[in-house]
C-alpha cells in the first residue's frame, strides 16, 4: 500500500465516527461568547484597535491557544479508541506495509483534521461578523465603492467632492512646481 491509501484509508475510518462533529462543538463554543459579550467588543474607550479586529482576535485567541491543542489531543485519543475497538492497528499491521507509513499517514490525517476545524472557525467568523453586523450596525463586511455610492446623502456628497477638489489642487501645485 502506498501513503496516499493509507491516508485515504484512515480518513474513510474518519468519516464512519463522530469525530467532525465533536471538532464543531468548541467553534461553536468560541464564537456564541463572541455573538453574546459583541457589546464589549465595540467599546471603544481606551482601546486602540478596531472593532473588528477586536471582534476577531477575542475569537482566535481562544482557538489557538486552548480549543486546538485540546482539540488535538481528543481526536488522537478518539483514533486511539477507534483502532482498539475494532482492533483496526492490529489488521493494519498483519499487512505488508511499513509502519511509518502507517504512522505518518495517521499524523497526517490528525493535520488534516486540524486544519478543518480552522476553516469551520474562520467560517464561524464570518459567520458571527454578519449576525454582529446586524446587532451593533457595525458594518464588518467591507461594501464596494459603488455600493457606497448609491447610499451617499447630500452631507457625504458634499464632503467627497470637497476632498476631490482638494486633491486636483494639490496635484496641479505640484506639477506647477515642478515645471519652474
Amino acid at each position: 500500500m502506498n501513503f496516499l491509501s493509507l491516508v485515504g484509508v484512515e480518513l474513510k475510518k474518519i468519516r464512519r465516527s463522530k469525530i467532525l462533529l465533536i471538532l464543531l462543538i468548541p467553534v461553536i463554543m468560541m464564537w456564541i461568547p463572541s455573538i453574546i459579550n459583541a457589546d464589549m467588543n465595540f467599546d471603544l474607550r481606551g482601546i486602540p484597535i478596531t472593532p473588528e479586529n477586536n471582534f476577531f482576535i477575542q475569537g482566535f485567541m481562544g482557538m489557538v491557544w486552548f480549543m486546538i491543542p485540546a482539540s488535538l489531543v481528543i481526536c488522537t485519543v478518539l483514533l486511539n479508541q477507534t483502532e482498539r475497538s475494532n482492533k483496526g492497528i492490529l489488521k493494519m499491521l498483519s499487512l505488508p506495509i511499513s509502519t511509518t507509513k502507517l504512522c505518518l499517514a495517521k499524523f497526517t490525517v490528525l493535520i488534516l483534521l486540524a486544519a478543518f476545524q480552522m476553516v469551520m472557525s474562520i467560517g464561524a467568523y464570518y459567520i458571527c461578523a454578519a449576525i454582529v453586523t446586524h446587532t451593533q450596525d457595525y458594518n464588518f463586511i467591507p461594501v464596494s465603492y459603488t455600493h457606497l455610492r448609491a447610499h451617499e446623502t447630500r452631507h457625504d456628497l458634499v464632503c467627497r467632492l470637497l476632498l476631490e477638489k482638494k486633491k486636483k489642487t494639490k496635484k496641479k501645485k505640484k506639477t506647477n512646481n515642478r515645471r519652474d
